[in-house]
């Protein structure tokens, strides 16, 4: 699961591993390759997952909008507040 807040402009979203841990990223994308990139950068290679083994999946159907046409991510805050980060091995 992810939780967002806002913080000055800035939109930080929690994100909630299997094991329960969370992990605070900042969520400045512009696109979704961007999202994954972030995510994987912020989340996964610190904790050691291999990222060849993971795809992420960003669960929201406004932030697809958001991504589409290119609204400030702010406009979907409740929104990305519902969403969840989903940590799905390809094997």
């Amino acid at each position: 699961m992810a939780e967002a807040e806002e913080d000055n402009g800035v939109i930080q979203m929690r994100c909630y591993l299997p094991n329960q841990q969370s992990y605070l990223m900042r969520d400045i994308a512009l696109d979704s390759d961007t999202l994954v990139r972030q995510v994987k950068q912020d989340i996964l290679y610190p904790l050691g997952f291999n990222h060849e083994a993971y795809h992420i999946a960003v669960v929201t159907t406004d932030m697809l909008k958001h991504m589409e046409d290119n609204r400030p991510i702010t406009d979907y805050y409740e929104e990305l507040q519902k969403g969840t980060i989903k940590f799905v091995s390809k094997n």
